[in-house]
């Protein structure tokens, strides 16, 4: 067993050490016990999940393992929208999040889309190119269940599920069968995953979208014969990413032309396409950019923030942090995010005096970031040992994850759930690869290490929270 009790246990001692830490260092305006009962009970339950999925489906033959991690993650997914529904409801009152001002903006427009038809897009001032995919979805599902809210996120569970076999197929052809089962076991038993697929946002999609055009990229580039079916699988996914995330579009189709001319000597045709996609897709990119503050303009800030070029630029400032009361965000430079760029984003396990939304709903991911905060050791060893003795296959996935971090450092969004759970998900096959590959006594040793350090960092960066805010 590859993530054995006993690492999981020290994962749990870790996540309880680290709250016990802030609850006799800080106030108890700034913790709460209940939601930190539920932060330690989330990474409990998540290795408790991860110790049955290892024990039931690791050895089972590849088909047989896609059929039961489906089945296992569809079951994970489906409970967390059931709980999640009544626990929302509760709080709210209304089957949407706290705070849920994308969920109610994409829930408004798909509801005008279904009414009025798609000639409603024309009179919808969508604010990129890249807010009208999610929309466009849930307008159909709609138009199939009703307006049913529930139905829409079972559909979600489901494109969820899908995702979590299409990680087992990248990773096993980047690397291994084995690998490719502990990282799809990890994927499935994710608890922030889980909860993006009950809430009405457009993450489970792009996730789905982005490890299809990984998953038929890498899969086209290994053929000898090109199948005119993958290559159109390839485009439409590739398509619908500038649907959901811009730029996310324009690194996939940027990182697949650079994959593509780094593996394939030959086919000067497919060379020639690829670099008119690249093109292409840049282009669009671009062009969405440079209307972005305009579109900003027209919507006044439904979101409730000021409109901002760097937003525009999809990205916020040091500078507009600086502004919405944080005043250490200067020092929140490129120096200082680089580091830790793998390994984020931590868990905030504190209240903040934030005046421009609240933050409860990001106390919900917490336990899962907890996770991730530890296990990511083992995403930098699994990424030094593809770069070292396994750079050629993983290439893509190397160039892309990389990419992707790099802008979301440069947007100043290394810190946000959103933005980075496709990182997390991105970093997964380097996590089951450093499973794999490092599964001694020597690494079990600089686990413990890391695990030491990585609670220095998480009390750290919620004192750091505290402190910009003068909540200590």
């Amino acid at each position: 067993m590859l993530l054995t009790r006993s690492k999981l246990a020290s994962i749990c001692v870790a996540s309880l050490v680290v709250i016990l830490l802030s609850v006799i260092s800080f106030d108890n305006m700034v913790v709460e016990f209940p939601f930190l009962f539920q932060v330690f009970i989330t990474v409990l339950f998540t290795s408790f999940l991860l110790q049955i999925a290892q024990g039931k489906f690791f050895y089972l033959e590849s088909k047989r393992f896609q059929r039961s991690i489906f089945w296992f993650s569809l079951i994970i997914r489906l409970a967390a929208l059931l709980v999640y529904y009544f626990v929302f409801y509760e709080i709210t009152g209304t089957e949407f999040d706290i705070e849920a001002k994308d969920a109610l903006w994409y829930h408004d427009v798909a509801l005008r889309l279904h009414d009025r038809s798609f000639l409603e897009l024309k009179n919808i001032n969508f604010f990129s190119l890249d807010d009208s995919g999610y929309p466009i979805i849930l307008s159909l599902k709609y138009f199939i269940s009703g307006n049913s809210i529930l139905f829409a996120r079972f559909v979600q569970v489901i494109i969820g599920s899908f995702s979590v076999v299409l990680i087992y197929k990248i990773s096993k052809s980047l690397f291994n069968e084995s690998t490719g089962k502990i990282t799809a076991i990890i994927m499935a038993c994710f608890q922030p995953l889980a909860l993006y697929s009950a809430l009405h946002l457009k993450e489970t999609y792009m996730i789905f979208f982005l490890l299809l055009s990984i998953y038929f990229g890498v899969r086209i580039v290994q053929e000898k014969r090109k199948s005119i079916g993958n290559i159109l699988i390839l485009v439409v996914s590739l398509a619908s990413l500038f649907l959901f995330r811009t730029v996310l579009g324009l690194i996939a189709v940027f990182s697949l032309g650079i994959f593509f001319f780094y593996i394939n000597k030959t086919n000067f045709i497919i060379k020639i396409l690829l670099i008119v996609l690249s093109v292409g897709g840049m282009f669009l990119a671009l062009n969405n950019f440079s209307s972005g503050k305009e579109i900003l303009d027209k919507a006044n800030g439904y979101l409730g923030l000021e409109t901002d070029t760097n937003i525009a630029l999809g990205g916020r400032s040091q500078e507009l942090y600086e502004k919405r009361g944080h005043s250490l965000a200067k020092y929140a430079t490129g120096v200082v995010l680089l580091p830790q760029m793998y390994v984020t984003p931590y868990p905030s396990i504190v209240k903040t005096n934030i005046s421009f939304y609240n933050q409860t709903l990001q106390w919900y991911f917490a336990g899962g970031l907890m996770f991730w905060s530890f296990i990511s050791y083992y995403g930098l060893v699994g990424f030094y040992k593809a770069c070292r003795y396994n750079f050629r296959k993983s290439f893509f996935l190397i160039l892309i994850t990389t990419v992707y971090t790099l802008a979301l450092i440069s947007a100043f969004y290394i810190m946000s759930i959103r933005y980075n759970i496709l990182k997390m998900v991105l970093l997964f096959p380097f996590v089951g690869y450093g499973l794999i590959s490092g599964n001694d006594k020597k690494h079990h040793k600089y686990f413990l290490f890391y695990i030491v350090g990585m609670i220095f960092i998480i009390y750290m960066w919620n004192f750091i929270k505290l402190l910009g805010r003068d909540a200590l």
